[in-house]
Parts: structure tokens; C-alpha cells; sequence
């Protein structure tokens, strides 16, 4: 079998004068002496365009079936492609970024499969949260589950397939940035209330070894559990606009999710105070313990004064005392609890901040607030024990 593949202006050598031909050109000799010499019809410009195609017997293109073989190059490039095998048929090359037809055809068709197999174990997740179809009514519910499903299914857009849709497509977040998001969430797939919809976008999981490893709430699409989820969000809401609450929906029950909620608003503020000045957030039980002091008294908009006065010192310490960003952010909690601390021991009259433009009321305030409890934005405004109900 012939070593070389020759272009037409190479014909005429035989395959000893090619090989010579070849190393010649590689050791540096001018192009235009072995034009000459080796009577080849082309310019010096053009040379490396012509040299032989090197053919390997022994390897066949896994898309055609044909010889592959080693294309030479110019003597600038050589080093760098001399390994690199290609079809001398089609235009495969022995690389993992080949784009040759029959390479595009094959990576579509491998990535076809592999989003079947991960719809496929996307439906046998999805299957897991399916209980039967329960007949479940409004008054079956706790208070917090009732809020947290009415909250997310006037968060999503109701989906073809009766599911709802991706939460980050509301303009309205379901609740403030943070923990109490996933919180809830997680609350509603154990209550067994809510899944996620089979109809899922593969982009809101991860896939390792052939399984799910992870999901982004953010981007389910989530599927009621229940007999009739019509019936179910409609009796929550008459509920709502009637005040003739279950039993079951307990003063405590109330009382806590103001809390949580509270907390949340105070800790999105706290962050983004803290991402401002390009403080890193450290979340742990120490600030929560901090913030839940000051809503023992003050209500939402007057903690942010605090935060944002403490923030507002962390700042000046920062440059005062040449320290790092994370010394200056563990000033802040301190800060903001001796401003607590002294507005108490002088009683100060604290007017408070208006909701932040970059931080707007979520779902789950509008529906504990609004729908529910009937007071609006003093659930922002005064302090919860105003509204305590279980101190009434």
C-alpha cells in the first residue's frame, strides 16, 4: 500500500523522492530551491498547501470506514498538529472538538439520549412526591402550610399541564432573599403538599453518575398534590377574605410565621447593606439571635435604621482602624445592637426606613399580610408584638 496521499503538482516523485522532499523542508531548506530541483509547479507561498497527506494503514474513520491519516503542515505549525489524525475521505480528525458532519450528528444523538435518561429520572423523582391524590380541604391544613401553598401558586404562572410554573419568572419574589425560601419550599415537598412537575426543565437539576444530585428551586416547575388544587387554593382564599379560620390554624402558628418572616426581611436588608460596602455575608446563629433581639420591640423598617446605622459605623471602623472586610462586618453586628440597646435605654422615637427599591415585598408578605391578617404594610411598619395574636 502507498505511504502518501499526493496532491496532482506531487505526482510525478516517487515515494523516495517525497520523503526526501519532505525532510529537506523540515530542516529549513528554501522552498524555492526544492520547487526547482523537485520541478514541482506552484509558488513558495502556496507549498505547504501541497504536501502529501501520510496515510496510516492501521486506523480506519470511525465515521466512514476510511483510511486516516496525518495531513503534513508548514513548518510553523508542524510541532503542534503532527499527531493529529484525519479521514483522508471526509473531514473527521481524531480530536475531541472535531466538527465534521458525521462528529456534529453523533454528539447531537449522544446528547439526545442523554436528555432522555435525565427526563426519565426526572419523572421517577417527580414520582416519588405523588401520594395518591389525597382529598384534602383547607381546614386539613396548618396556617403556615395554607399561606406558604397560596403564596407560591399566585407566584407561579399556571402551567398547560395544570402544574406551576418557574419561580424566578415572577416579577413578585415568593420571599425575601435568603434561607426561609428553600425553607418553605422544602416544608410544602414534606408536607407533601407540592413536587416537582415532571415537565421540568433539565436546566434546574444537576446530574451526577447517572443520578439527580442537586435541583434549583428557582426553576421548578411544581405540581400540587392534592384531589382537586382548584378547590384547594379557592377555599384558602375564602378563608382569607371571610376571617372564619379553622380550628386548626393556630395563634402560635400565626405568630411564628410573622417572626420568620420579620427575620427574613431584616437579614435580606442586613445583606444587602453588608454587599454595598463589598462585605462578605456570614450567616450563622449569631445574627439571628441579634436581629431576633431587636424585633422584640421594633418593627421591620426600625431595624433597617439600625442595620443600616450599624452598617453606617462598620463602615468608619473599617477605615478608622485599617481593617480587613471581614473584620469590619463582624463590627456590624455589634454595632447595630448597641444602637438597639441605647434607642431603648433613651426611648427614642424611631421613624424608620421605607422598603428598599432593590428589595421588593414578596408573595408570602402580601399573602400573611394582606390576605390573611388584614393589616397591610404595618406588618412592615410596627412591631409584631402589636399584632401578636397569641398575646391578645
Amino acid at each position: 500500500m502507498n505511504k502518501y496521499l499526493l496532491n496532482a503538482k506531487l505526482a510525478h516523485l516517487s515515494e523516495v523522492e517525497v520523503d526526501l522532499l519532505i525532510n529537506r523542508y523540515y530542516e529549513g531548506e528554501k522552498i524555492a530551491s526544492l520547487i526547482a530541483e523537485f520541478n514541482i509547479d506552484c509558488k513558495p507561498n502556496t507549498f505547504a498547501g501541497i504536501l502529501p497527506f501520510v496515510i496510516h494503514a492501521d486506523q480506519e474513520c470511525p465515521n466512514c470506514g476510511a483510511i486516516m491519516g496525518r495531513r503534513l503542515s508548514s513548518k510553523s505549525t508542524y510541532k503542534y498538529e503532527q499527531n493529529v489524525l484525519e479521514c483522508s475521505h471526509c473531514e473527521h480528525k481524531d480530536t475531541s472538538r472535531c466538527t465534521c458532519n458525521g462528529c456534529k450528528k453523533a454528539r447531537l444523538d449522544d446528547e439526545i439520549k442523554n436528555q432522555q435518561k435525565q427526563k426519565s429520572l426526572i419523572k421517577q423523582y417527580a414520582d416519588l412526591f405523588e401520594c395518591g391524590s389525597p382529598k384534602r380541604g383547607a381546614k386539613d391544613l396548618s396556617f403556615r402550610a395554607a399561606v406558604f401553598l397560596l403564596a407560591l401558586v399566585r407566584t407561579c404562572e399556571l402551567n398547560e399541564d395544570g402544574s406551576y410554573g418557574e419561580i424566578n419568572r415572577s416579577a413578585i419574589p415568593l420571599t425575601p432573599n435568603g434561607g426561609i425560601f428553600k425553607e418553605m419550599l422544602k416544608f410544602l415537598m414534606g408536607s407533601k403538599l407540592i413536587g416537582p412537575s415532571k415537565n421540568s426543565a433539565l436546566k434546574a437539576f444537576s446530574f451526577e453518575h447517572g443520578v439527580i444530585a442537586s435541583m434549583d428551586f428557582s426553576l421548578i416547575d411544581w405540581k400540587l398534590h392534592c384531589k382537586n388544587p382548584n378547590l384547594l387554593i379557592s377555599e384558602i382564599e375564602d378563608y382569607g377574605l371571610n376571617v372564619n379560620w379553622p380550628k386548626c390554624w393556630s395563634e402560635d402558628d400565626v405568630d411564628d410565621l410573622r417572626r420568620e418572616l420579620a427575620l427574613a426581611e431584616c437579614k435580606e436588608f442586613y445583606e444587602h447593606c453588608l454587599s454595598q460596602r463589598s462585605f462578605r455575608y456570614v450567616d450563622g446563629p449569631a445574627i439571628d439571635t441579634m436581629l431576633l433581639n431587636l424585633l422584640r420591640d421594633y418593627s421591620v423598617t426600625q431595624c433597617c435604621y439600625f442595620i443600616w446605622k450599624g452598617a453606617q459605623q462598620a463602615s468608619d471602623f473599617k477605615v478608622r482602624s485599617n481593617v480587613n472586610s471581614k473584620h469590619a462586618a463582624n463590627y456590624m453586628s455589634g454595632a447595630c445592637q448597641r444602637w438597639a440597646d441605647k434607642a431603648r435605654s433613651e426611648n427614642w422615637e424611631i421613624k424608620g426606613f421605607g422598603r428598599n427599591f432593590d428589595l421588593p415585598r414578596s408573595m408570602l408578605s402580601y399573602v400573611l399580610y394582606d390576605v390573611m391578617l388584614k393589616i397591610g404594610e404595618k406588618g412592615f411598619t410596627d412591631p409584631i408584638s402589636k399584632f401578636c395574636l397569641s398575646s391578645e
